[in-house]
């Protein structure tokens, strides 16, 4: 399999994962206004790496970052999708050397795409995405000297993801905004936030330093 049918076919199971689980991610949105459109603004974000992968002829693994990263920032919408745009950026610059994708560069993938997104955001709060790709990134970093395998390192962070995902609620972010220290969201949506984080991705965002690039307004 060349390198841009994997991408293609990553790619493509994140934007259905996306679609899937767009609503249970709007009802999560409650920072830093309850405007609930993460879900949407990251599927949008998500299409556009898809539409240029579907439209490109480049096999090579440098060029392929060179366009996915593009693609995500142009095509990203709102701020939830420009942090998205620089956890794919931090983390394709890894990937970018040809070679085996192993653990070791699976875990350093996860670190660079962290630390690109924290970079992106002047005033990081955690309860937010940030929160989720930051204890990734730990969890791959603790898990290196166990010996997994690629596949058994990417269960477990996926694992960890969810973990982070279900304990946002109680972070900052949530007790912040919902004791009037940010615009006050109706209570209903603080509870569906709390019911929803057990099964879905994490989302909130907050004001960034947008990299270099026009990107989308939502």
């Amino acid at each position: 399999m060349t390198d841009r049918v994997r991408v293609q076919e990553l790619a493509h199971g994140a934007l259905a994962s996306l679609e899937a689980n767009r609503q249970r991610i709007d009802d999560l949105n409650v920072y830093p206004v309850p405007d609930g459109d993460t879900g949407t603004n990251l599927t949008m974000t998500a299409r556009s790496v898809v539409d240029e992968l579907d439209r490109t002829t480049t096999e090579d693994r440098a060029g392929l970052v060179k366009e996915v990263t593009r693609a995500a920032l142009m095509g990203a919408r709102g701020n939830s999708g420009v942090i998205l745009s620089q956890i794919i950026r931090g983390a394709a610059e890894t990937l970018r050397a040809n070679g085996e994708v192993d653990a070791h560069t699976v875990a350093a993938a996860f670190r660079s795409a962290s630390d690109a997104a924290y970079r992106a955001v002047r005033q990081p709060v955690e309860g937010t995405m940030l929160s989720v790709i930051r204890e990734m990134a730990e969890e791959g970093e603790n898990a290196e000297s166990d010996g997994l395998t690629k596949e058994e390192l990417l269960i477990r962070l996926v694992r960890r993801g969810e973990e982070a995902v279900a304990r946002t609620p109680e972070q900052p972010v949530c007790s912040r905004s919902c004791a009037g220290w940010l615009p006050r969201p109706p209570e209903s949506r603080c509870r569906r936030r709390r019911r929803s984080a057990r099964k879905s991705p994490s989302k909130r965002f907050t004001r960034i330093s947008r990299p270099t690039g026009t990107a989308r307004r939502s």
